[in-house]
Order: structure tokens, then C-alpha cells, then sequence
């Protein structure tokens, strides 16, 4: 379960990172493709390549952030297994799983949010 989740999070910004990934817009402009997904796909009008790149290195530190949330999710599960009914440690571990549950949240929301902006400055 967590290495989907990691691959989940992971995977979209390694393919946007290396460049050699799917690209839509060329793909589309180059082959020149009659299919659905290019007759309706917007081009780019944006003259501000900065705002571009900000929002690259937005998603990329969200992923990150991501990424970081399910580990601790991950340690904060085995520190709940080997508690031992210590309850201290018990505490411990379920406090540090609940709040990696609501980083993550809070981490998609700002996601969600992120693009919404990013795609009405573009």
C-alpha cells in the first residue's frame, strides 16, 4: 500500500523532471493527431515563462512533501507496532500518524488549489 502511495506521488513529477515524458502539446502540434484529446486541447498563451516556472517548482516541493508525509505514516506504524503496549509510545506513534494524515490532506488540498490558480494565470 505505501509503495503505490509513494508511486502514486512520485511517479507524475519524475516523468515531468526528466522531459522525456508524455507531452501533449507537442505531441499534438507535431503529429499532427486528429484525435479527441488534441481537437480539444488548449494551447499555452502565457507570455510569463517566471510563473511557469514557479508553479514547476511548486509541484515539485508539494510532491516532495508528499512523498515525506507517507513515510512518516510508514514510521509512525511501525513505532505504533513496536510499542509494545507501552503507552506512552503508543500515543506517540498514533499522534505522529494523525498528523502525517492531515499533512497529507492539507498537502492535496494545497495541490488542488495550486493548479486551479496556475491554470487561470496561464
Amino acid at each position: 500500500m505505501a509503495v503505490l502511495c509513494l508511486a502514486l506521488i512520485t511517479l507524475p513529477g519524475i516523468s515531468m523532471a526528466s522531459g522525456n515524458g508524455f507531452n501533449l502539446s507537442q505531441d499534438c502540434t507535431q503529429g499532427g493527431s486528429s484525435s479527441a484529446i488534441c481537437s480539444t486541447k488548449t494551447t499555452n498563451t502565457s507570455s510569463n515563462p517566471v510563473s511557469l516556472r514557479i508553479a514547476d517548482i511548486v509541484n515539485i516541493l508539494i510532491e516532495a512533501a508528499g512523498v515525506l508525509a507517507v513515510i512518516m505514516i510508514i514510521i509512525s506504524a511501525i513505532r505504533y507496532a513496536w510499542a509494545a503496549g507501552d503507552s506512552n509510545k503508543v500515543n506517540s506513534a498514533k499522534n505522529g500518524i494523525i498528523f502525517s494524515l492531515i499533512g497529507l490532506a492539507v498537502i492535496v488540498v494545497a495541490k488542488i488549489i495550486i493548479n486551479v490558480v496556475i491554470s487561470n494565470i496561464k
